[in-house]
């Protein structure tokens, strides 16, 4: 912004001569930026430019970023009721919840507003460690099943989300906290009594030998082609008929 202020002529006494000064014209250079809002045309809202640092993996720290403007102040939403109003703020511990889309809106001295957006973030999944087949399970020293129907869907009793795989010899099925489709992520298994917490899953089997507890272990949920997969392995797993403690594995895609 440039300012400009007129002075007027002056006379001024110089070796007992009077001298006359022409008018002094001062230019100001003003380099905060700042508007005077008198109506809704007459606002010119700050230039933008946003950046985040992705993709970023699970578990690893976010950095927002937008240009600095003097005297500015800054709010930031987006996923999971994300807000701050700090200029850069970052974001610890990423899980995939945080993925998807940051704005900032940026106020100047004067009221003018502007906003942008970040392109979309991506939380990266590692892999399961272990590989078994599309909607199978097993149970270590105990019992394979392959299953003939998937069912998945909230629960119509208990504020959880169902992945659940039916078959012969058995049924094998991850509860999820709240009614909402799990999104990418891993995971961590609970026992079986307890509330859930989000990021908490229970697994629970069934098979014709009765059923089967498991206590902790994690569940790695991806999206391949719009189809969630949930994959759990070596999960410590024990009977509550015979007592019998062995190691359950299993992968289930929805239909």
């Amino acid at each position: 912004m440039v300012l400009t202020i007129s002075l007027p002529a002056t006379k001024l006494s110089v070796m007992n001569h009077k001298v006359l000064l022409p008018s002094l014209l001062a230019i100001v250079l003003i380099t905060a930026y700042s508007c005077i809002k008198e109506d809704s045309t007459d606002c010119k809202p700050p230039s933008l430019t946003v950046s985040a640092n992705t993709p970023i993996k699970l578990g690893d720290s976010l950095v927002l970023h937008v240009n600095s403007i003097y005297g500015a102040t800054y709010h930031w939403t987006g996923p999971a009721s994300y807000s701050s109003d700090q200029q850069n703020p970052m974001i610890y511990n990423m899980g995939s919840a945080n993925a998807g889309k940051y704005t900032v809106q940026v106020t100047v001295p004067g009221g003018c507003v502007n906003s942008a957006t970040t392109d979309s973030v991506i939380v990266t999944v590692p892999p399961a460690p272990c590989s078994p087949s599309t909607n199978t399970a097993s149970i270590q020293g105990s019992t394979d099943i392959s299953f003939h129907n998937v069912s998945v869907g909230p629960s119509s009793s208990d504020p959880t989300y169902l992945m659940t795989g039916h078959g012969t010899a058995g049924d094998f099925e991850f509860e999820f906290a709240s009614k909402s489709k799990p999104t990418p992520g891993v995971y961590n298994v609970q026992p079986q009594t307890g509330f859930l917490t989000y990021g908490q899953v229970t697994v629970n089997i069934t098979t014709t030998g009765g059923y089967w507890a498991s206590s902790t272990g994690k569940v790695y949920v991806t999206v391949n082609n719009n189809k969630l997969t949930a994959t759990v392995c070596n999960l410590a797993v024990s009977s509550l008929v015979y007592g019998f403690k062995t190691t359950a594995s299993g992968s289930i895609t929805e239909p």
